[in-house]
C-alpha cells in the first residue's frame, strides 16, 4: 500500500471512531495505526515521549479495543487493514447510492428530526459534545389516524356543488365564497394571531439557542450567552435554553448562577439538568444531595447514555463517601450501558485500590487509559493523568 492509501485508511478510522463516540484518536493512536498498517512489528514502533515497551503492552492494546468497538467486530494487528479496508468500501458504496434513494433518505432524515407539534428538537451540550434532546413518542390516542377532516372537507365540497343559500340576496356572498369564508374566521382571528406570533418566537427561541451552542463549541463563551439569554428572553420556559446557561455559567466557575439555571431546566422536565446539578453538588462536597438527586434522575430518564452518566456521578459520590461496595455496583452499571467513558473505569479503579485489589484496579486504569481519546471535565483530565501515573509506575517494576 502506498502512503497516500494508508492515510487515507488512519483518517477513515479516525471518522469511524468519531462518528460512535464523538472523540477523535489522539495523534499517538494515528501514529501507532500508520505504522501498524505500513507492515511494522509492535516491537519497531516508536513514539515520542512513550517507551516502547508501554506502546505495545498499553497503547496499542486499546487501540485494537477501541477500533473493534466502533466496527462491531474483532480488530487486532494482524486484521486491522482487512477490516478497515472492508468498512472503508462498504462506506464508499453506500455514499454512491443512486440519488433518488438519497434523496429519500435525506427527507427520512430531516422528518427524523421534527419534534412533536411540528416544531424542532432543542439541543444541548453536554460535557462539550453536542446532542440532540430525543423527543418522547405522542400517546398512541395520539397517533390514531382520524379521517374526520377529511370526511368534512368531502361534505362541505359536496354541500357548495348541490345546495343553494335560503336567502338569495346571499347568493352573491355564497358563489364567491371568500366573504363567506372569512366571516366564518373572524371569531378565530385574534387567536391564530396570536398562535402565529408566539410560533415566530419559539422559532426564534431555537435559532438563538443555537447560535450559542455553536459560539459555545467555538469556546466564545460572552457570544454563547448571549445566544442563550436571547433565546430565554424570546422562550422564557425553556428548558433547553436554560441547561446551555447553565453550562456556560459552569465553564467560567460561576456554580451559583449555574446551579440557578440547572434548576430551572430541572423544573423545565430536562432529566438531563438532574445530573448536571448533581455533579456541581459532589464537586463542591454536597454528596447526600448529588446522590438524592441522582436517585430522583434515574427513576425518570430513559436514554441510557443519560442514565450512564447518573450512575458513574452516583459511583463517584460514593466513592468520595467511602461506601466503596455501593460505588462499585454504581460505575459497574454505568459501564455495562455505556462501555466506552474514561470516567466510569477511572472511578472503578480507585474504588478497588482503595479496597486493596492492585491487580483488578490495573485492569481498569488501562481501560482507563485506552477510552480517554480526550477528556471532556476537568476531573477526568485529573483522572486520565492518574492512570499514566499508575500505569507507569507499574512499568518500571517489571
Amino acid at each position: 500500500m502506498g502512503a497516500d492509501d494508508i492515510s487515507k485508511l488512519v483518517e477513515f478510522a479516525d471518522t469511524l471512531v468519531y462518528e460512535k463516540t464523538g472523540q477523535h484518536l489522539e495523534t499517538v493512536d494515528k501514529d501507532i495505526l500508520g505504522q501498524t498498517l505500513k507492515g511494522k512489528k509492535l516491537s519497531a514502533i516508536e513514539f515520542p515521549s512513550y517507551e516502547n515497551s508501554y506502546v505495545q503492552r498499553y497503547l496499542a492494546p486499546q487501540l485494537w479495543k477501541r477500533l473493534s468497538y466502533v466496527a462491531g467486530e474483532k480488530v487486532g494487528k494482524k486484521t486491522v487493514l482487512e477490516v478497515l479496508k472492508r468498512l472503508q468500501k462498504q462506506r464508499s458504496q453506500t455514499e454512491s447510492a443512486p440519488q433518488s434513494q438519497f434523496s429519500a433518505n435525506a427527507q427520512a432524515g430531516l422528518n427524523g428530526h421534527a419534534a412533536l407539534n411540528g416544531s424542532v428538537s432543542p439541543w444541548l451540550l453536554i460535557n462539550g459534545q453536542l446532542r440532540e434532546l430525543s423527543q418522547a413518542e405522542p400517546p398512541e390516542s395520539e397517533q390514531v389516524e382520524d379521517d374526520s377532516p377529511n370526511f368534512m372537507a368531502g361534505e362541505c365540497q359536496s354541500r357548495t356543488q348541490t345546495s343553494q343559500p335560503d336567502n338569495p340576496d346571499e347568493t352573491k356572498n355564497f358563489s364567491n365564497g371568500w366573504p363567506s369564508f372569512m366571516n366564518f374566521m373572524k371569531p378565530g382571528a385574534p387567536l391564530l394571531f396570536s398562535l402565529g406570533v408566539l410560533g415566530c418566537l419559539f422559532a426564534l427561541s431555537w435559532l438563538t439557542n443555537w447560535y450559542g451552542v455553536t459560539n459555545h463549541l467555538a469556546r466564545q463563551l460572552p457570544k454563547a450567552q448571549l445566544g442563550y439569554s436571547l433565546a430565554l428572553k424570546l422562550n422564557p420556559w425553556s428548558a433547553a435554553a436554560h441547561y446551555n446557561q447553565g453550562a456556560a455559567y459552569e465553564d467560567q466557575h460561576n456554580y451559583e448562577r449555574a446551579h440557578a439555571e440547572y434548576q430551572l431546566a430541572i423544573e423545565g422536565g430536562l432529566i438531563e439538568a438532574y445530573n448536571n446539578q448533581a455533579r456541581l453538588y459532589i464537586l463542591e462536597g454536597n454528596y447526600d444531595a448529588a446522590i438524592s438527586l441522582l436517585r430522583s434522575g434515574l427513576g425518570l430518564a430513559k436514554d441510557d447514555r443519560v442514565k450512564a452518566d447518573m450512575y458513574k456521578n452516583q459511583g463517584w459520590a460514593r466513592l468520595e463517601q467511602g461506601r466503596y461496595a455501593e460505588a462499585k455496583l454504581d460505575l459497574t452499571e454505568a459501564i455495562k450501558l455505556k462501555s466506552d467513558r474514561a470516567s466510569a473505569y477511572c472511578l472503578l479503579a480507585q474504588v478497588l485500590e482503595r479496597e486493596g485489589d492492585k491487580k483488578a484496579a490495573q485492569v481498569q486504569w488501562e481501560n482507563c487509559l485506552g477510552f480517554a481519546y480526550q477528556p471532556n471535565t476537568p476531573e477526568e483530565d485529573k483522572w486520565v493523568h492518574l492512570a499514566r501515573q499508575r500505569l507507569s509506575a507499574e512499568e518500571g517494576k517489571i
